[in-house]
């Protein structure tokens, strides 16, 4: 069936991304005919000292692959690197996903080295112009924490790795009760978490009978790694999908209609 054949009609999505990220899954969720619950557990906020950062911009010639490892990273350090230079003609982009392709090229990156399907660290890694990589020089832009894989491994094939901090991720200080409240009356069908950070912290922001309700529901992620460390949670019902707004219209389909 065509994604645009499916229906969520009755179905209520609690949608855990950051709040810019969380209105357009919003939009597709509702198009979709379903319920979206925007509520955010990741706030991206500004990097306190920027000097690091800036640093870094007026050395890029020194560099010959800047990699993005999310939309994030992009929409931190684009408009700051581009209203202080231009990017050189020599540094190739590479993001790990679709949509961090998609940042980049809204800011007119040509050219930009992703991988075609499964969208992660590994699936870039494993692209052939990772491989031959010795004595080159990478900077990754990331948020202040994050998985070590794309350093490690690209270190260990010879390269030599940099960061490049643009950003901050925040567990955000809100009020859970009116969620909680239309949890307990069975409001809440499902829930997207595109992060295991997001899905944590949802967990941890929620009072204990709350966190009940969550290990009962359908719980959606885009990664079978994000799954296995949400079941050490205690979740009960995780199911991964595939990369994709469309992906995830398909997989909340399965929902049981309330």
């Amino acid at each position: 069936m065509k994604t645009d054949e499916l229906s969520l009609a009755g179905l209520a999505v609690l949608i855990t991304r950051p709040q810019g990220q969380a209105e357009r899954v919003a939009q597709v969720i509702a198009a979709a005919g379903g319920e979206p619950i925007v509520f955010p557990t990741i706030e991206i906020r500004a990097i306190e000292n920027r000097a690091p950062l800036e640093a870094l911009f007026d050395r890029l010639e020194d560099y010959h692959l800047a990699i993005f490892v999310s939309a994030n990273a992009v929409e931190s350090s684009l408009p700051l690197l581009l209203r202080r230079r231009k990017i050189p003609p020599g540094l190739r982009c590479a993001a790990v996903g679709n949509a961090t392709r998609a940042a980049l090229e809204a800011f007119s990156v040509k050219e930009v080295l992703a991988p075609t399907e499964h969208y992660d660290s590994e699936a870039l890694l494993a692209l052939p112009e990772m491989q031959a990589i010795q004595g080159k020089r990478v900077l990754i832009f990331r948020g202040e924490s994050g998985r070590e894989v794309i350093a490690e491994t690209l270190r260990n094939r010879g390269a030599q790795v940099d960061y490049a901090v643009c950003y901050r991720r925040v567990r955000p200080q809100r009020d859970t009760a009116a969620l909680a409240a239309r949890w307990r009356a069975g409001g809440v069908h499902g829930v997207s978490a595109m992060s295991l950070e997001s899905l944590q912290n949802l967990f941890h922001m929620l009072d204990s009978p709350t966190r009940k309700l969550l290990v009962a529901t359908p719980v959606f992620v885009p990664h079978p790694r994000i799954a296995e460390e949400a079941r050490k949670l205690g979740l009960a019902d995780v199911r991964v999908t595939s990369h994709g707004d469309n992906a995830l219209i398909e997989s909340l389909s399965t929902c049981r209609k309330p």
